[in-house]
């Protein structure tokens, strides 16, 4: 009878230990696919006379062209509007990015193209090449709380000082594990910094149900006092009569998962 119990207790014990190592294995897989989506954001003018238009042709995106972006691997993807200028979000999570950038261009899609290249005004500052501006992706969060595809999305535009795109990146750097977990307890996730030249865009997703009530919170912490704080030294005020303020928020006009 004694042995039978050392016998169940060891198959339990392997069994045990065979069970967590493949958790471990599965959570290992999960971080190491994190790692690998490219967050992509670029820029691109908007004409004025367009705007409302663009708008709603974008609630209207043909079924085809939605088809596409999925089999060419981009996922929640998103474009937001302030003053003339698109800002644009995705997450790329193929392995051969030229290779599915090419094959975005099938009929359906060109014929879409047709309908908004007219609308759209390239950026002087563009690569060659390029017709959207592709932008430097200053800092990144990779933990997220939940799948973003209940998540309500934001993102945010603001001026640069002249000269302080390196110590803005810096500071960002500097965000430690404490206060991303702090992030993540106040229901935000995906947090992604850009910048063209002189102009930064902040993007993250928020999956509370009280934005004001999380919010409110994560801003009476310490390390987030801080962090807003030199991040706020380093950049210019929205105006003259709003110096506290140096963030703009920008309307979404697109979303597709």
């Amino acid at each position: 009878m004694k042995t039978k119990r050392i016998v169940y207790f060891l198959i339990f014990t392997l069994a045990a230990v065979f069970y967590w190592q493949c958790r471990e294995n599965e959570n290992i897989g999960e971080e190491k696919k994190m790692t690998q989506i490219l967050r992509q954001g670029s820029l691109i003018g908007l004409k004025n006379e367009y705007e409302e238009r663009y708008i709603i042709l974008h609630k209207h995106v043909f079924p085809g062209v939605l088809h596409r972006l999925r089999k060419c691997n981009i996922h929640n993807y998103s474009i937001f509007l302030r003053d003339g200028i698109l800002f644009s979000y995705f997450e790329y999570t193929g392995s051969d990015y030229a290779a599915d950038m090419a094959a975005m261009a099938d009929e359906e899609t060109k014929d879409w193209w047709k309908l908004t290249d007219p609308m759209q005004r390239p950026l002087e500052n563009r690569k060659e090449g390029e017709w959207w501006a592709s932008m430097e992706l200053l800092y990144r969060m990779d933990k997220n709380k939940v799948s973003g595809k209940r998540a309500k999305r934001f993102a945010y535009t603001g001026s640069l000082q002249k000269g302080n795109v390196q110590k803005f990146k810096s500071a960002l750097q500097q965000i430690d594990s404490d206060l991303v977990n702090m992030i993540l307890m106040a229901n935000l996730q995906n947090l992604s910094f850009y910048v063209k030249e002189n102009q930064v865009y902040f993007y993250y997703e928020y999956v509370g149900d009280d934005l004001k009530l999380d919010m409110k919170r994560l801003e009476a912490g310490d390390s987030f006092k801080k962090l807003n704080a030199r991040l706020s030294q380093l950049m210019k005020p929205v105006s003259d009569d709003q110096q506290h303020r140096t963030w703009q928020e920008m309307k979404e006009v697109f979303h597709t998962e």
